[in-house]
């Protein structure tokens, strides 16, 4: 898991921007643990895809299958590649451009948990990019492909979060 140091910095940089929302402040880690997942996963994508992340994790914490709070959900071991790849969990932001991709992951994140989005995955709790093979994908429902990703959902079950 990331250093307690660099957590508090990057909450710091969350809090200043949740302060401008109607979320509660006590919501900032939650909305920090979702940006670093959209950052790991899909920094590289369109908002679209960043957006369809965010909700995997959020029909997650709706489930019963898994842990209702977003950074349990974010840290179960083995869910997403980058918390458990050996490398490291470090956000840079030293170029113009990391700062802009970094600002935008935290925005989505903020309207997500704010329930400010559609969720472009239909109820989706599984993911993989394109160029992998996971041996559950078919035991899934697949749902919809935004940019290199691939959705899915458990077969005849859809979330429906409430509020």
């Amino acid at each position: 898991m990331i250093g307690d140091l660099a957590m508090r910095l990057l909450q710091a940089v969350v809090a200043a921007q949740v302060s401008t929302t109607s979320l509660p402040p006590e919501k900032t880690e939650a909305v920090t643990c979702l940006a670093q997942n959209l950052w790991f996963e899909a920094r590289g994508s369109s908002a679209k895809d960043q957006v369809g992340i965010a909700n995997v994790v959020l029909n997650r914490v709706a489930n019963k299958h898994y842990p209702d709070d977003v950074c349990e959900v974010v840290w179960q071991p083995k869910q997403f590649s980058w918390t458990h790849d050996g490398l490291s969990d470090r956000i840079r932001l030293n170029t113009p451009r990391e700062r802009q991709v970094w600002k935008r992951v935290v925005q989505i994140s903020v309207e997500a948990m704010g329930g400010e989005l559609q969720d472009p995955t239909n109820g989706a709790t599984h993911f993989h990019a394109v160029y992998v093979q996971p041996d559950w994908a078919s035991q899934m429902r697949r749902v919809i492909r935004i940019d290199d990703h691939i959705y899915y959902r458990p077969h005849g079950r859809r979330i429906v979060r409430q509020g």
